[in-house]
């Protein structure tokens, strides 16, 4: 007679699966976790190899796959910032910040954000960020030149004055010094002075290595003082020594010379084939036209570099161009298809654009996803803060600048937007809000605080902060 197994042998055989199927799910996460980490750094190191070969497209492309499976992985963090800060987009300020925010203490990296910061013209931003590695570098003239760079266009020009005098003090040898201060002494409101920079600079134009750059201080200087035929002829001699840059290119279409005019559009078909292959040139000629309502022509300058679309900013400008042409459908299909990793926020910012234009409101859903991936990181929000201004999103803006006043590491952003929009408003609750917030962030600020007291009076609200300030500014 065959033996039945009993029901408590079937119970722990049961039991002995589940417990193995157990173990099998604890051990296998880290392992699986070691993997994903790993590819991450594979794909972040292939990056950087296409970097060092200056394979801009396919290290953008193999940053992103980096960064999917790791957001945190400092080498892809910082071949994103490299490469976009290469590729002369403004998008590499947010992996800058991410590399600095990975290792803070690495004054290396803040002293790249603050040069990446420089090249996108943020120079407060980035005299800032000089300042906080003052200890590692003050003795460092490259740094003293970074400094004086954000002062110059900031337009602290007595600071940046003593700055170039002690550079050429420290280190006379060095004639870059005694140039770069014969540039900024053309902005002195002293006539003779500026007279005086200008023979300078004529001087150093006979010297090759200063020709180009001091023709071109001296073309800026004419062009601030409306000088048409000086910044005319100078354009002339740059253009016959062959050192025309793409922007002084399009300088010339600007230009009030209508066969300077004729010359540059000539020259536009030639320089198709070298367009299609420089993002700096492809975006200033297509802002160019675009700038000047020459939308299609624009659109067909871009649509012939398929090659550069996956540069966020070449691909960005494009849907702007074609939402100015009202070519809905054309953008959400620009759009839809392209995963582009950690600026996935942008994208949908624009796909709430496209949406809205046609009155569907399923927008909003996509607006508050790319709130939501753009978290509390300042460059995203000021991005996504930027396409809300440009698109009429007002409501949308004012949350996001919300967001930067409350969260993020530059509250001063936000609440002055937001001060510029509220104090018009009818209803001064929201402005209250701000103001309220000014005092709990920058106490010191007495203006707010007056302020802050006339409305909560007008209110008759919140009589307990009116009573404190009236002790503490009265």
């Amino acid at each position: 007679m065959q033996k039945v197994p009993s029901p408590t042998r079937y119970f722990w055989g049961a039991a002995l699966a589940l417990f193995i199927v157990y173990l099998a799910a604890v051990f296998s996460k880290p392992v699986y976790r070691k993997y994903i980490l790993f590819r991450a750094e594979q794909f972040a190191e292939k990056s950087a190899s296409e970097y060092e070969k200056n394979n801009l497209n396919e290290s953008l492309i193999l940053g992103m796959q980096s960064l999917k499976l790791n957001p945190l992985s400092l080498e892809g963090n910082l071949v994103m910032a490299k490469t976009l800060t290469r590729l002369g987009d403004v998008s590499a300020l947010q992996f800058w910040s991410g590399v600095v925010g990975i290792e803070p203490e690495n004054s290396n990296h803040k002293l790249s954000y603050a040069n990446a910061l420089i090249r996108f013209g943020q120079f407060e931003f980035a005299g800032e960020w000089l300042y906080k590695i003052k200890d590692d570098y003050q003795k460092d003239p490259g740094w003293l030149e970074k400094v004086c760079i954000c002062a110059i266009n900031s337009e602290r020009f007595d600071e940046a004055q003593k700055i170039l005098q002690q550079l050429i003090l420290e280190w006379p040898e060095n004639p870059n010094y005694k140039f770069n201060l014969a540039c900024l002494q053309l902005r002195s409101t002293d006539a003779g002075l500026r007279q005086l920079s200008q023979e300078s600079l004529l001087e150093f134009s006979k010297d090759s290595s200063f020709r180009n750059a001091a023709l071109r201080n001296l073309k800026n200087h004419y062009l601030r003082g409306g000088e048409t035929n000086e910044v005319n002829l100078i354009m002339s001699e740059l253009a016959a020594g062959g050192t025309l840059t793409w922007k002084e290119k399009v300088r010339i279409a600007k230009s009030v010379d209508a066969g300077q005019m004729q010359a540059l559009e000539s020259q536009v078909a030639e320089w198709q084939e070298e367009i299609k292959e420089d993002a700096v040139g492809l975006k200033v000629f297509a802002n160019y036209y675009a700038l000047n309502g020459r939308l299609d022509e624009a659109k067909t300058l871009l649509e012939n570099a398929p090659g550069l679309m996956r540069i966020p900013s070449i691909l960005f400008l494009y849907t702007e161009v074609l939402l100015e042409m009202e070519k809905i459908s054309e953008t959400v299909r620009l759009l839809n298809p392209i995963d582009i990793g950690p600026l996935e926020f942008l994208k949908l910012g624009y796909l709430a654009v496209a949406k809205k234009r046609v009155k569907d409101f399923t927008y909003s859903e996509y607006w508050k996803t790319a709130r939501n991936l753009a978290g509390n990181e300042f460059w995203n929000l000021k991005a996504l803060a930027d396409i809300a201004e440009r698109w009429d999103l007002s409501e949308e803006a004012i949350d996001v600048y919300w967001a930067i006043a409350r969260n993020s590491n530059r509250p001063q952003y936000g609440l002055q937007f937001l001060l510029k929009r509220l104090y018009p408003l009818k209803d001064r609750r929201p402005l209250r809000d701000a103001l309220a917030l000014i005092y709990q962030k920058f106490p010191h600020n007495f203006l707010a605080a007056n302020d802050l007291a006339m409305i909560d009076l007008i209110l008759m609200t919140h009589f307990a902060t009116t009573t404190k300030l009236a002790q503490e500014h009265l």
